[in-house]
């Protein structure tokens, strides 16, 4: 705990020298209304044609790829950005300050405001929701966000990417009526166990995390709400037949949850996919909508995640395929291997007819033996197909294709380019 708290007090002394020398290099530049900000060279727009919060107003940008909110539909809402948050949206309203903080890196102070990065998208996206009125039409309204966050973890929790300071999540907010919980429950759940067939994952269990009733100061102190939350989610779960178990002591600060856990191939059992059911936030954000009597109603939100942390879920692929993905996932699924200079010109033009298939592929050209060069593919690089181009395969326009298990077949371009492709299009699993 000394050496934490040590390593805390060491980076808060540098964090204000840090934030001033990249936003020097950068010419980082935030205007007064919050409308237009400038983040190395990007053109920001925040809620595009409409007015900003004060709250917005005094958020400063750092470490953005230009910020859109890119509407699907009109209920569905796409957002990229905020790395830094004013502690006051913390602090004062979500109640992450209070009960999070301890896993949160230490605030900075910029022009007289308290900044802290963001360790959760929680309360951008119930700004977003408040920006404007809503009726009952609105709902479910979705935000959806690709989110980079912070967390302070203790030095003796981080594993490689599987678990860091800094990770990027898909992380989604579902604004709805109580009469929608259970048909937006059920999407979420539709939604996680079909991503899980893509990925061939079957070994995993459903676990309704429940709040400590003892525990007033991690859970937030309202027993009404906890009461009912928890039996909403029960009650929808049972009645969707997925089987959970439930542990007392694992919910979120504010609400329930659905946790969907799997035993990677190393190391303990972790949490995938989750679905937590809020009655505490919309309430803290005072979000409303009008409903079809006309009286003002609080929404309800639904925290969704289904691969969760983008950074764990590679590692538990990484470490589930060690390292063999399927064709439609391997980052190079096809690798040219021209057996010397002379076959080169050859295997230049099936790279292109590969790349206009829309395959990802990988010409090695290298001075090197061609053993070498499967051993390469094969072994190091771990590619789906490796095609082996002689004098031979340049002669009779056809292909030497070889797998990672090592087996060779020849075949003709047009009908390894149509096998590779319905691979990729149906999300088969191979080798």
């Amino acid at each position: 705990a000394d050496a934490q708290n040590q390593e805390r007090n060491n980076f808060d002394a540098n964090w204000q020298e840090l934030v001033d020398e990249e936003v020097q290099d950068t010419g980082a530049t935030a205007s007064k209304d919050g409308v237009r900000t400038y983040v190395f060279g990007y053109k920001t727009k925040l809620l595009k044609g409409q007015k900003t919060s004060s709250l917005f107003d005094k958020i400063q940008m750092k470490n953005v790829i230009e910020d859109e909110i890119l509407p699907d539909s009109a209920n569905d809402i796409k957002v990229e950005g905020f790395a830094i948050q004013s502690e006051e949206i913390l602090d004062k309203t979500s109640g992450h300050w209070d009960h999070y903080r301890e896993n949160m890196f230490p605030a900075m102070e910029m022009e007289g405001e308290s900044y802290v990065l963001r360790p959760m998208n929680c309360p951008h996206h119930m700004m977003i929701y408040a920006n404007r009125p809503h009726s009952y039409r609105d709902l479910p309204m979705r935000i959806g966000e690709i989110a980079h966050d912070f967390r302070y973890e203790s030095s003796g929790t981080l594993k490689g990417i599987e678990r860091g300071r800094h990770f990027c999540q898909n992380d989604a907010h579902l604004f709805c009526t109580p009469e929608q919980i259970k048909s937006e429950v059920a999407d979420v759940c539709n939604l996680i166990f079909e991503t899980y067939k893509d990925f061939k994952i079957t070994d995993y269990r459903c676990v309704l995390s429940l709040r400590d009733p003892a525990d007033k100061k991690k859970y937030h102190d309202d027993d009404a709400m906890w009461n009912h939350a928890e039996n909403a989610l029960r009650e929808v779960l049972t009645e969707l037949g997925i089987h959970f178990t439930e542990e007392i002591g694992e919910a979120a600060f504010y609400g329930p949850k659905l946790d969907v856990n799997v035993k990677p191939a190393v190391g303990a059992e972790y949490t995938l996919s989750t679905c937590q059911l809020d009655f505490c936030l919309p309430a803290k954000f005072h979000l409303t909508y009008v409903d079809k009597d006309g009286s003002e109603k609080t929404p309800v939100v639904l925290h969704r995640a289904i691969l969760g942390s983008l950074d764990r879920f590679m590692a538990y692929l990484i470490e589930e395929t060690k390292g063999k993905f399927p064709t439609w996932l391997a980052p190079v699924q096809v690798k040219v291997l021209p057996v010397s200079e002379k076959t080169l010109e050859y295997a230049e033009s099936i790279t292109e007819k590969l790349v206009e298939a829309g395959v990802r592929v990988a010409l090695d050209d290298d001075n090197q033996k061609i053993g070498y060069k499967i051993r390469a593919a094969q072994q190091v690089d771990r590619v789906p197909y490796m095609l082996v181009l002689g004098a031979k395969e340049a002669e009779a326009g056809n292909l030497s294709v070889r797998d990672r298990k090592g087996e060779t077949t020849t075949m003709e371009v047009d009908e390894f380019i149509a096998k590779v492709t319905e691979e990729i299009k149906t999300r088969a699993y191979n080798n």
